[in-house]
């Protein structure tokens, strides 16, 4: 299988040198990181690979064609090019100034322009244009960012059968936060993620954020990460991005060897380092961290002249204003701080505005004595891992933001909140004068924990679980009924002398409605049971939830059998019989307490039938509805053991029935009365596979929908069901009773 990562970036960069053409390594946490990992070899399971990315707006002089043309040399980077214009709203406007603000809880700063979004589309469809022709359906392609969320649901359209994984590399928001978004907005950006087979992100905290707001604004549930969404099973997961620890570790080995680390130190002498790097950004909480330093410095004039700050900060999005002010206002700050505080022979504050190489970070990194990294909002955070592992000797304290994602690996590290200066302030002093041995133990337990979880591990990880995906979907669609399958289906109908056919309604027949009356049957599908009822010894059984009179009102005249109210009543005849004796006279009880409950969920109602009562709460809140029906059956529960009540959890509703009552006692009547040599049973839902297990071994059975399933077949939807039974009746000689 080949991997095909899909990036906003390529991992190189154009660059004019002179008068040709040439490119840089691209700078950013995610190609470091996926750049090790190929470094590293393929992903387990993996033979080949290829990178789809933008690589940059052509120099001056320069254009598409000659981008494309110096490309050709690197065939595994295919590049995705647009305009000037396009990148300023895509990626600039839209990617920018509006997701990554609101993702990092920053909704003040957060703008809403319909061009802008008008253009993220259009560059989603740019990716799409450049995958297409080159996509094969055993390709696993691994799209990142939040740059691309709809792509994924783009490539399922193309191509339904291929494995797609999608990886968010920045803080998922809370449901609070992300539903700020306008409704089509955010409605298309969750079916952009969900088009993928295994939906990643840093922390659970953020695919816990990510599940609330498909189960608030798609309605979609989940079951221990599992969402089942357009016939298909989506897996929502958590994969702590990690850092090539060997490189690492190897480099700062290097440098303890090398003497350079020495030599940077003769300028700090009887001097304890504090580092901070980051890139430019206003949710890397520069700003408080330097007031936190000040604060430091204010309350503890013993550490002056025995402590420096190196602050090396990476040019970031240069062409944005607001970026512009920032530097600005930290350059001000440091000079106040250096200016408060400075003397002849000692700089606090060492502010470099300038990229580091990586033997120059991992210089910075083995000789500071501190890491200072207080983001006010991060999907991980690399550089914490980074400090970590340059850290050969096992010393060394690391400050670490609450609010990055990696503070909840490296939980050894003096976590503060980078919102309260004086909690930065009070951590600075407490790190500085940790022993030795606290410093050794601390680091130890760090170092073990992302040198087992590195950026290879997270790959494979993330990769397994795209295998795995393949592996169940493949499984699920063995069960698809096929035409092969329906031919056979026939074949056994046709030869058969007896037959028997079991169906459920609600989700079956039809699809599920707003209220419960409105799921009459439409005239098409009476006329396909009629006809079925016609064909000489055939028993057509329809099995529902409602009440035995609907039933007798909707299906009057078609010579259909029923059980009804899950199994209280059948009819196989001109009479309804009661399964068991059973009474109703525990419903008195119980009506107050769903009456009250129905209250407290807006949009739920009940439906009360001769010895069930449904609580239907399909309009409801989802999420306050698992809530209230909890706490119903919490409040139940004495009455419930009392008079040997179920308390069933059904599709959007409960049912509360005597102890007993089911489909399969029901059904198995039905199986007793005749001996049927072709029996078949359809159903949606888990009351039902009870059924599917008591039907002969060479029986078909189906399942509406795709999740594991005791059903020898599944079927997408009713429509799907409603056209086989149809079918059936268009390719038989009916021969009428």
């Amino acid at each position: 299988m080949r991997l095909i990562i899909v990036a906003n970036r390529l991992p190189v960069t154009t660059v004019r040198r002179g008068t040709t053409l040439a490119f840089k390594p691209s700078i950013g946490g995610l190609t470091t990181g996926l750049n090790a990992l190929l470094r590293a070899g393929n992903p387990k399971g993996l033979d080949d690979y290829c990178w789809v990315g933008w690589p940059g707006l052509p120099p001056a002089g320069f254009d598409d064609e000659a981008l494309r043309a110096a490309l050709a040399e690197m065939p595994r980077y295919v590049p995705v090019l647009y305009s000037k214009k396009l990148y300023k709203d895509f990626y600039s406007g839209f990617c920018n100034s509006c997701l990554w603000p609101l993702f990092h809880a920053l909704p003040t700063l957060t703008t809403y322009q319909e061009w802008q979004w008008t253009q993220y589309v259009r560059a989603n469809e740019l990716y799409l244009e450049a995958l297409a022709p080159m996509l094969r359906e055993d390709d696993v392609v691994w799209v990142h960012d939040y740059h691309l969320m709809l792509l994924p649901q783009m490539i399922r359209q193309k191509f339904p059968r291929i494995t797609i994984g999608f990886f968010l590399h920045i803080p998922f928001p809370h449901y609070e936060i992300f539903r700020i978004l306008p409704s089509a907005w955010r409605s298309q950006l969750l079916k952009g993620m969900m088009g993928a087979d295994v939906v990643g992100f840093h922390t659970n905290d953020y695919a816990q954020d990510f599940l609330k707001c498909i189960l608030k604004i798609s309605g979609l549930e989940n079951k221990d990460g599992l969402v089942m969404t357009q016939n298909r099973i989506v897996a929502v997961r958590n994969y702590p991005m990690g850092i090539a620890y060997d490189d690492f570790h190897r480099a700062a080995l290097e440098t303890e060897a090398s003497g350079k680390k020495n030599e940077f130190l003769k300028d700090f002498q009887g001097q304890k380092l504090i580092l901070s790097v980051d890139r430019l950004d206003y949710t890397k909480g520069v700003v408080n961290r330097l007031l936190g330093y000040e604060q430091f410095l204010a309350k503890h004039p013993e550490w002056h002249q025995k402590v420096s700050l190196i602050m090396v900060l990476a040019p970031s999005r240069t062409d944005v204003s607001l970026y512009g002010r920032m530097k600005k206002e930290i350059e001000m700050l440091v000079g106040k701080i250096n200016g408060a505080f400075g003397q002849p022979h000692w700089t606090p504050v060492l502010y470099q505005y300038q990229t580091k190489s990586f033997d120059e970070l991992s210089l910075l990194y083995v000789t500071a004595d501190v890491a200072l990294i207080t983001p006010l909002r991060d999907g991980m955070n690399l550089i914490a891992k980074e400090f970590v592992a340059s850290r050969s000797r096992q010393n060394g304290v690391l400050i670490l933001s609450e609010l990055a994602g990696a503070s909840q690996e490296l939980i050894e590290a003096k976590i503060i909140n980078p919102f309260h200066i004086r909690e930065i302030a009070d951590a600075i002093d407490e790190s500085l004068n940790l022993t030795e041995a606290e410093q050794h133990d601390a680091m130890t337990r760090m170092r073990r924990q992302i040198k087992g979880y590195d950026v290879v591990r997270w790959a494979d990880d993330f990769v397994g679980d795209l295998t795995k995906s393949r592996k169940t979907m493949d499984a699920l669609r063995q069960k698809m009924f096929s035409r092969k399958a329906s031919e056979q289906f026939l074949e056994a109908f046709l030869q058969s002398e007896n037959r028997l056919l079991l169906v459920d309604y609600d989700g079956t027949l039809v699809r599920f409605e707003q209220f419960p009356k409105q799921a009459a049957p439409p005239p098409r599908l009476l006329e396909t049971l009629k006809r079925l009822t016609e064909c000489s010894n055939t028993k057509v059984v329809v099995m529902s939830g409602r009440d035995r009179f609907t039933m007798e009102k909707w299906f009057d005249g078609t010579g259909l059998g029923f059980v009804a109210e899950n199994g209280a009543w059948i009819k196989d005849g001109p009479a309804w019989q009661m399964i068991d004796s059973v009474t109703a006279d525990w419903k008195p009880i119980v009506l107050p307490f769903i009456q009250e409950y129905s209250i407290r969920l807006p949009g739920s109602f009940l439906e009360e039938k001769e010895f069930s009562m449904v609580w239907h709460f399909r309009n409801s809140d989802v999420a306050l509805s698992r809530m209230r029906s909890a706490e119903l059956r919490r409040d139940l529960m004495p009455i419930l053991q009392e008079h040997m009540l179920d308390f069933s959890d059904e599709i959007k509703s409960v049912e509360i029935r005597k102890r007993g009552i089911s489909k399969d006692k029901a059904v198995e009547r039905f199986l007793q009365r005749r001996n049927y040599d072709f029996v078949a049973a359809f159903g949606d839902d888990y009351t039902d596979e009870g059924v599917f297990q008591m039907i002969p071994a060479h029986g078909f059975t189906f399942k509406v929908g795709i999740e594991p399933t005791h059903a020898r077949f599944m079927l997408f939807d009713d429509a799907r069901v409603e056209s086989l039974l149809r079918w059936v009746t268009e390719n038989i000689g009916l021969e009428v009773r």
